[in-house]
């Protein structure tokens, strides 16, 4: 069964597309539960973890943001014609102008940044951004980027994009590595 809307894909639609407003308050409990769930806490003395876990001196994971004022499943939406079955998260991307603070209420702007076609068999890539602001006195925290690919929805230009130039990956050792255990009760979280 195919996810597209009855009205077919449109990128000049999806671009015009409006999102509601959306309200979020979050606790300094939800911020804590954040970070346990994606797995610090495993050393219960680790001045690093703590300092995202004692709600005493509290802060709060930038990757916490992505989780705020989302517009929801927004891409099941019948008029925008996404093929919604097919569609890949591709990337996440984050701003901050400020820190997101322990408790707060905090509204999410969104907005389709840009579409791109790769060709009917590639699909289309489009960038939603989104403004996560403190809702009482309009401070930006930060912006997110997300990039999705739109695998069922290419081949909409006259022309694909061309595609952008990679870097070749380097053949060496790399850099730097790091191996983290992940609690098998994260998930629970």
């Amino acid at each position: 069964m195919s996810g597209t809307g009855m009205s077919g894909f449109s990128a000049e639609r999806l671009l015009a597309h409006r999102f509601e407003a959306r309200r979020h308050a979050y606790a300094p409990r939800d911020a804590i539960l954040y970070a346990l769930g994606v797995g610090l806490g495993r050393d219960p003395v680790d001045p690093v973890d703590l300092a995202f876990l004692d709600e005493t001196r509290l802060s709060v994971l930038p990757t916490f943001a992505a989780t705020l004022a989302s517009p929801g499943l927004w891409v099941k939406e019948p008029s925008l014609g996404i093929d919604w079955v097919r569609l890949v998260h591709a990337a996440q991307a984050a701003e901050f102008q400020a820190p997101l603070p322990p408790s707060a209420e905090v509204t999410g702007a969104a907005r389709v940044a840009s579409v791109t076609d790769h060709g009917a068999e590639r699909g289309a890539e489009v960038v939603v951004e989104r403004t996560i602001a403190d809702a009482a006195s309009g401070r930006i925290h930060c912006t997110l980027r997300q990039t999705l690919l739109l695998r069922g929805n290419g081949g909409f230009a006259a022309r694909p994009a061309p595609r952008p130039a990679r870097e070749p990956v380097p053949e060496r050792a790399p850099d730097a590595t790091a191996a983290f255990d992940v609690s098998p009760r994260a998930a629970l979280i």
